[in-house]
């Protein structure tokens, strides 16, 4: 049976019924597409264990839901607080977990649904206690009753109308005679009784107006959520967004990443970078071909290249979330390319030209900043950041721009305002979303600005002239010492005899136009001798 997810998903979903019998996550999966959310692994290299669900489209606020093959989990704060209130919910420290055996799934996905579409108004507060989800559709009224219009309460509302309702009650009781103390016929008869059906309806009223009052002066002092021209976070909003992280998480790295506006590309040129595809490891085998090894699947290598040079294989693309066969070939081989996902040309601009070549060199060449992916998509990209160019798949884009920060944050670059907006927005959307590559920062401890102490009066005192205060020695501050040497490259004076020679001296894999290369060596013609 042909499958509609895509390989990467597929797998996954195959591997937990193989492991778990009976799990309903296929079921769960397929239910989540139906209501707009798309399902996607982590990105990177390693196995994952968890499959993502992003709602696609939503109109209110973003959600975020993990599943594997024996629960949901929520990570995110608002979707925590709404996975609480579910029966058979499994409360955590960092996160609420919702296993099959104990939950309904398929009910929990429609309630985030309706939170991502606004139709189930999410707890603002910690106190999930009092937080009640509404019914997927109104209530319907007796017939000789008019309908009225949907309202969406906070949980205050209903909180303060129950309290009125019950002193209502009391008081209708107290004056009917059950509650307080026997009086005369003729004055119980003749007393005014109040009109429980007119003030619950004013209590209602004073309780709504209260809750509109206090939304005002919210809205009056928050800051903007989004750019209604562009859809991003607003300065202020990321600059929140990014505070209130987990310390963990990506989004909370970006407050280790310096914000200033991009240098000038003047004098930027890929050769700066060191020669393409070295082999920097010193494994034998260059960089693609690394990359291409890591990344696909069922592929084949060259006989001959000890399982270097790769000749076939299957790529689920990251950026399109289709299926890709690569084959080796001059017209097939820029179906899949290797993109850097901080673009040199980028890195030029927020801080690599004042690197040394070294350095140059083991950035263009970094596996955790290089991805096998779309070849037609990789140039579309080009050198855009992720306030330009984020990947059509929209389940992907989390993990891809927390490896943006990832890297800025590994190789010391800073990054534009604009593109930490636009990466603060997509994390947003799932705040638990981790550095990749074991990439750990120091988060800036947040401080709280101490009180200026008040000016107290002093009284000046007149110096006595028997009195001689020394100037201070000045300390002589000690040179730095120089830096180390980079180790000098071979030197290489025409073509090598032959591959040993160039593996002897240092110098393999050689590349056409660059020193030591000659066609001879270069068995299949395609620019790169003595690979292997």
């Amino acid at each position: 049976m042909s499958s509609s997810h895509p390989p990467a998903v597929e797998a996954l979903l195959t591997q937990w019924e193989s492991r778990h019998p009976g799990t309903p996550v296929r079921g769960v999966v397929d239910r989540a597409e139906q209501l707009g959310f798309a399902a996607t692994p982590p990105g990177g290299a390693g196995t994952a264990d968890y499959l993502r669900l992003v709602a696609t489209e939503p109109t209110e606020r973003p959600v975020t839901l993990y599943v594997n093959a024996l629960r949901l989990t929520a990570a995110g704060s608002a979707a925590r607080k709404v996975a609480a209130t579910l029966p058979g919910a499994v409360v955590r420290a960092k996160d609420v977990q919702l296993p099959f055996d104990s939950a309904d799934p398929l009910a929990a996905l429609e309630t985030f649904r309706r939170v991502a579409t606004g139709g189930t108004i999410a707890p603002a507060r910690e106190d999930t206690a009092r937080f009640q989800l509404p019914p997927a559709a109104p209530v319907r009224q007796q017939a000789a009753a008019p309908t009225p219009e949907p309202s969406k309460r906070r949980p205050v509302v209903l909180a303060l109308v129950a309290a009125v309702v019950l002193v209502l009650v009391v008081a209708v009781l107290t004056v009917g005679g059950v509650l307080a103390p026997a009086a005369e016929p003729a004055a119980a008869m003749s007393a005014p009784t109040a009109t429980p059906t007119a003030d619950l309806e004013a209590a209602t009223a004073a309780a709504e107006a209260a809750l509109r009052k206090v939304e005002t002066e919210e809205a009056a002092t928050a800051p903007t959520a989004a750019d209604p021209a562009t859809g991003l976070l607003s300065d202020a909003a990321t600059d929140t967004a990014v505070e209130n992280a987990e310390s963990t998480t990506a989004l909370a790295a970006l407050a280790a990443v310096p914000v200033q506006g991009r240098a000038p590309r003047t004098g930027y040129d890929r050769g700066l970078f060191g020669a393409a595809w070295s082999d920097t490891d010193r494994n034998g085998c260059d960089t693609r071909n690394d990359v291409l090894a890591r990344d696909l699947t069922a592929e084949t290598f060259r006989p001959g290249t000890r399982n270097c040079v790769v000749l076939t294989g299957a790529l689920a693309d990251p950026y399109s979330g289709t299926g890709i066969a690569f084959q080796r070939g001059q017209d097939t081989s820029d179906d899949v390319q290797i993109d850097h996902v901080v673009a040199l040309s980028n890195s030029w601009q927020t801080g690599a030209q004042g690197w040394d070549p070294a350095k140059r060199l083991a950035f263009a060449n970094d596996q955790l900043n290089l991805l096998a992916v779309d070849g037609p998509l990789n140039m579309q990209k080009g050198d855009g950041d992720a306030a330009t160019w984020l990947p059509p798949n929209k389940g992907y884009r989390c993990a891809y721009v927390a490896r943006q920060v990832a890297v800025k944050v590994a190789y010391g670059l800073w990054m534009t305002q604009a593109e930490r907006n636009a990466i603060a927005t997509v994390l947003s959307a799932c705040p638990a979303e981790p550095l990749p590559g074991g990439v750990v920062t120091t988060v800036p401890a947040r401080t709280t600005p101490a009180p200026v102490p008040a000016p107290q009066a002093t009284v000046a005192q007149r110096p006595r002239a028997d009195v001689v205060v020394p100037a201070p020695v000045p300390v002589p501050v000690p040179a730095p010492a120089p830096a180390p040497l980079p180790a000098p490259a071979p030197s290489v004076s025409g073509a090598f005899a032959n591959c040993a020679a160039a593996k002897a001296a240092g110098a393999a894999p050689l590349y056409r136009g660059g020193p030591g290369y000659a066609p001879k060596l270069d068995r299949d013609d395609d620019g790169v001798a003595c690979e292997s």
